[in-house]
């Protein structure tokens, strides 16, 4: 058993969410995400707290010691309840205003913080999520990067990118693809997120960074759609080379009746991610999404991008925009 008083899990979990930290800046660079929510414009990293931004146009952030009362009540309240980060891509409820969000707990490996901001910025709930054991001794960490909604679920991303204590006490970086743990995902009650959750196994291991939307049919049957990588090795920050195999656009269907879930590739573009719907569509059946088109490897300092995808899931087909010769973008 390790201790928590120790520090050594926060260690741990931080330095997780440090491989996507350039180095010689801010410990917390909140430069991952942006999301307004309740008209204040907010940069996000999921190893650090959510940081307001000032000036939208100056990228200007405010100190935390001008922030609004609600939004230091919430700072305080994560903080009491052992959490030490704030996901990079909460969600924004369009029928309700609320954002559900999660965020790193150091109270014990393998858990999250689960909560949810009412449309005028309170905490409306707060609770911390376990992830099940496996079947090894040890405890795990996943890395915790995106979640998605439906009308009545937080759904959670146990992917096999993982914490290990043992890979610490090695010498080696302790976050790393686990071969031995297939992908999970929970499925939390969204306005009780203490309440029971209910998980499914995935026969193989493999990494979901972005996801595209969740929606649930009319037999409760969640449908799940993201970008699937086989294989996901992330580096500590300061090497060049990072070991990724191709983003796959994937469905997955969730069926909590029968306790199974199905997977299956969608007719897109391979070398996807980085997706995004219309924010009126976020927890709805919808059609279209966006995606990038990565080219080849990825690196330490970001990925690059040569094309924009346009997917059709009513039609399941794909259009690719060519950005040309010498053109790319970019992203981390």
């Amino acid at each position: 058993m390790v201790p928590v008083r120790n520090g050594l899990i926060p260690a741990l979990i931080q330095s997780a969410a440090a491989s996507f930290r350039t180095e010689g800046i801010s410990p917390n660079p909140a430069n991952t995400g942006v999301l307004y929510h309740h008209g204040t414009c907010y940069a996000l990293w999921e190893g650090g707290m959510l940081v307001r931004l000032e000036d939208v146009a100056s990228l200007r952030t405010a100190a935390a010691s001008s922030d609004a009362r609600p939004l230091r009540d919430l700072k305080e309240q994560l903080k009491t309840s052992g959490t030490i980060g704030f996901t990079a891509h909460p969600k924004v409820c369009p029928e309700t205003g609320e954002l559900l969000f999660m965020g790193y707990n150091s109270q014990a490996m393998g858990s999250v913080t689960v909560g949810c901001l009412a449309a005028d910025g309170t905490l409306k709930n707060l609770a911390v999520v376990k992830f099940p054991s496996r079947s090894s001794k040890e405890s795990t960490q996943p890395l915790l990067h995106d979640l998605a909604i439906t009308q009545r679920h937080v759904v959670l991303i146990d992917q096999s990118v993982n914490v290990r204590i043992s890979r610490f006490l090695k010498g080696q970086h302790p976050l790393g693809f686990d071969q031995q743990s297939p992908m999970r995902f929970g499925l939390v009650p969204r306005d009780n997120p203490g309440g029971p959750v209910q998980w499914f196994e995935l026969e193989t291991a493999s990494s979901l960074m972005h996801i595209v939307n969740a929606f649930e049919q009319l037999d409760s049957r969640v449908v799940l759609i993201g970008c699937r990588i086989a294989h996901l090795d992330l580096i500590p920050a300061g090497r060049r080379e990072l070991r990724t195999d191709p983003g796959v656009l994937t469905e997955w269907v969730i069926d909590p009746r029968c306790g199974t879930v199905t997977e299956r590739m969608l007719n897109c573009a391979v070398g996807v991610d980085f997706p995004r719907v219309n924010d009126s569509c976020m927890s709805k059946p919808f059609r279209f999404s966006y995606l990038s088109r990565m080219p080849g490897a990825s690196s330490a300092e970001g990925v690059k991008f040569d094309a924009l995808v346009k997917y059709d899931l009513a039609e399941d087909e794909s259009v690719v925009h060519e950005m040309g010769d010498s053109r790319q973008g970019y992203g981390r």
